[in-house]
Parts: structure tokens; sequence; C-alpha cells
């Protein structure tokens, strides 16, 4: 197959084959331009790689309507991606999606929440050639978790102060206050901080869930979110006055 034809100082030419992973014979010939007679000078054999992606990762319980699936493109001969899902521990792998090139997110909104599944997405290439399948663990919420949790560190005398982020369309029927892995308070599904007026002038872990009651499979059952986004509590503190590990000594 002729390809192309260059000027006589050109040292250098790149090629999109039709095929990724398929070896191509490629032939360099000279054409005199006195009489145009044709010099083969030598053939090689060349190929292009369909590179698999990377950084694939599945989002954890961080929406309740949906798991999101990212990855980074690195090919850039591929038809797509494939996005396959398999429920744990022993489920059959199935296809979701085909993507076209050049995607590098895609969102199942198919997953049923609770369920722990594995996501792995493969590049694509000619033919359906599927290739370096990378795979990452993700799952869809109940419930999805507050986000944003802060509790104060020293910034008050008299209590802790906790704020955190939460939508009001989850439906979410309140939150619960964990202290040091201990239920403190239940409050109202409208409510985003809370003063711990107890324990002043120590430090102390504190974790805020969402809860709601959902049926599943005809029963009437509570679900709870995880903590606070990302999936890890915040330590807080009060300081009464001058308050310190080890107090100086009063000189009076």
């Amino acid at each position: 197959m002729f390809l192309a034809v260059f000027a006589a100082d050109q040292t250098s030419w790149v090629d999109v084959p039709p095929r990724a992973s398929t070896v191509y014979t490629y032939c360099l010939s000279a054409v005199s331009l006195a009489d145009d007679e044709v010099f083969q000078t030598g053939c090689d054999a060349g190929s292009t790689t369909l590179w698999g992606p990377l950084d694939v990762a599945a989002t954890d319980e961080a929406f309740d309507d949906r798991v999101r699936i990212t990855w980074r493109d690195r090919s850039s001969v591929e038809t797509g991606f494939g996005v396959y899902r398999r429920e744990l521990p022993d489920g059959e792998e199935i296809e979701l999606v085909i993507t076209e090139p050049d995607r590098e997110i895609w969102e199942d909104t198919e997953a049923e929440p609770g369920v722990a599944y594995e996501y792995c997405v493969s590049t694509i290439g000619q033919d359906g050639l599927r290739i370096s399948s990378v795979c990452d663990l993700g799952s869809r919420a109940y419930l999805v978790s507050p986000t944003a949790l802060s509790a104060s560190d020293g910034l008050f005398t008299d209590h802790v102060e906790l704020t955190w982020s939460y939508p009001a369309e989850t439906g979410a029927e309140g939150f619960r206050v964990d202290k040091d892995g201990a239920l403190v308070t239940v409050l109202p599904a409208d409510v985003r901080s809370w003063d711990d007026v107890t324990g002043i002038g120590s430090v102390a872990e504190y974790c805020v869930r969402a809860f709601e009651e959902i049926e599943i499979e005809g029963t009437p059952t509570e679900v709870e979110s995880g903590p606070a986004h990302p999936l890890r509590c915040r330590s807080g503190s009060a300081c009464p006055g001058y308050w310190l590990p080890n107090p100086p000594p009063n000189p009076h």
C-alpha cells in the first residue's frame, strides 16, 4: 500500500495504522528527479501499542444514586474504553458500556445500594480487541456521608463546635454524633452544627453520620451513612481559660 511522498530533505514521518498491536512492514524508496526511476532503499517492521488505562478509581459510598468510575487515558489509538462490573465476592463480570475514545469518566446508575462491586476498565482497539483491565472496588450508598466535618480545637473555652455539610435533597431523617465511639446526641435533618459542652480540657474524636428508614425487600429498615466524608472523623477540644497539659507553677 502506497502511503506518502516526502521532500528530499525529510528524514521522518508518522503513520497512524488502522490496527494497534499489529506488525506492519514499511519500505522506503528513493525517486530520481531525472527519470523518475524508483530505488528501494530498505524495509523494516513497525507497530503501535494499545496502552491500558491508568489510575482507575470507583467511588465508595460517595453518592446515593450512582457509582462514579474514573481513569486516565494514555492511548491515542483506542476505539473506546470498556467498563465492567462484578458483584463481590464471586459474581460474574458483566459489560456495562463501551465508551467513545478519549473518555475518562463513566457513572453506573444501576448499581444496587449497599452492594460491594469490582469495577474494571479496559482499553478497546479495532475489532473489539480488549487489553489491560485495571480494577477498583466501589459501592453505592443508601445514604451519602456528611462532608466537610470540622471540630474546633481549643478555639472556645466552654465547648467544642462541630459543623458539617449535607445535601438537603437526600432525604436523611437526621444525624447521629459519636464522641470517642459512643453516641452522644441525635439531631434533626436540618441541623448542620452542634456544640459539645462536656469533657472540657480533653481532646475527643467526633463522627457524624446520617440515618434514614427505608424499605428493603418489603421490610422497613434503618440505614446509616458512613462517617463524615472523607471516611475519617475529626478531633476537637475546648480549653478552659489558661489550659495546658502541664501548666506553669503559680509564683504566689
